[in-house]
């Protein structure tokens, strides 16, 4: 089946808030930091219904350091339903299935 392409130019986080707030059956998002903004619509989600809410980010002490990762922030998605797994190499990509939309980008 021929799959619709659309290149967003326009806001990718307003985009991507949008597609969070409105799913029904899945979020799934590999992306290389995971700060409490950048999470925080994925606890939301998770929290409000049947999802299956799933990311992987880098978890390492030099990203924690940095202040790429909160740790206590994964926690509570952990804690709120949320599969949270670790790259066990380098991860650069920004990549979300939010339902049936699929969306790979270099900036969120």
């Amino acid at each position: 089946a021929d799959l619709p392409i659309h290149l967003r130019t326009d806001d990718l986080y307003a985009y991507y808030i949008d597609l969070i707030s409105r799913a029904t059956q899945r979020i799934w998002l590999a992306a290389p930091y995971a700060t409490r903004f950048a999470i925080a619509p994925l606890d939301r989600a998770s929290k409000q219904g049947p999802l299956d809410v799933r990311l992987i980010c880098r978890l390492n002490l030099t990203d924690i350091v940095a202040g790429s990762v909160d740790p206590l922030a994964l926690a509570e998605l952990v804690q709120s339903g949320t599969s949270v797994r670790s790259a066990s190499a380098v991860l650069h990509a920004k990549a979300w299935v939010i339902d049936d939309v699929f969306a790979m980008g270099s900036a969120i």
